[in-house]
């Protein structure tokens, strides 16, 4: 965490009262993307990321940004095909997320998925049939042709992602993170002057 985003949070620990997170502060996360400086933050890391390595991915920049959004927000990607306006299904969404470098261990094969039960590290095993195809890769976690790629194109994200220092995850980070707890910060700066004026009679001459 950076020091901005810890003097957001400090700040904002100092007017809530408590290092909880309320249901409208909850709420208002919802609308972050409708906040131009997040809006166009998020699409210039989209946009430098199309133009550094390519997409997979038929969805416009529009529509990544929104994605991004609600992968944030722990959309899966079921909800998150529906949510898009788009006529995609949820391996698109996995493909687009691969492409954002938004992918993690839970998109990678675990031990209980090795066919052969020799005490391999499944991701071992993954880059080594990699190599040999999808075929290979399927029958090494005994999984269907579109699962193979699914763990193929997450490796490779993976991998994309740590050669770049994860800096375009770390960029998501920094911008939805400083925009929630900044959005937080004024939800709570309001409500503690809700509460601070209760019950006061306001009596003013003009």
């Amino acid at each position: 965490m950076d020091r901005k985003t810890e003097e957001l949070r400090d700040i904002f620990m100092d007017v809530a009262g408590d290092d909880t997170v309320t249901e409208s502060q909850e709420e208002s996360r919802g609308s972050l993307t409708d906040r131009p400086d997040v809006d166009a933050a998020l699409h210039d890391i989209v946009e430098t990321l199309r133009d550094r390595y390519g997409f997979g991915t038929d969805l416009d920049d529009n529509e990544l940004v929104e994605l991004v959004q609600l992968v944030y927000d722990d959309v899966d990607d079921d909800a998150i095909a529906s949510e898009l306006d788009a006529d995609v299904d949820a391996f698109e969404v996995f493909v687009a997320r691969t492409d954002c470098h938004l992918v993690d261990d839970t998109d990678l094969p675990t031990d209980a998925d090795v066919v052969d039960d020799d005490d391999r590290d499944p991701v071992a095993v993954l880059r080594e049939t990699r190599e040999d195809g999808l075929d290979a890769v399927a029958d090494a976690f005994e999984v269907d042709d579109r699962t193979a790629r699914k763990y193929v194109l997450a490796l490779d994200a993976v991998e994309r992602s740590r050669a770049a220092n994860d800096r375009y995850r770390d960029a998501f980070d920094d911008v939805l993170t400083d925009a929630a707890l900044s959005t937080n910060l004024d939800t709570a700066r309001e409500d503690g002057l809700d509460e601070a004026t209760e019950g006061m009679e306001v009596d003013v001459d003009f």
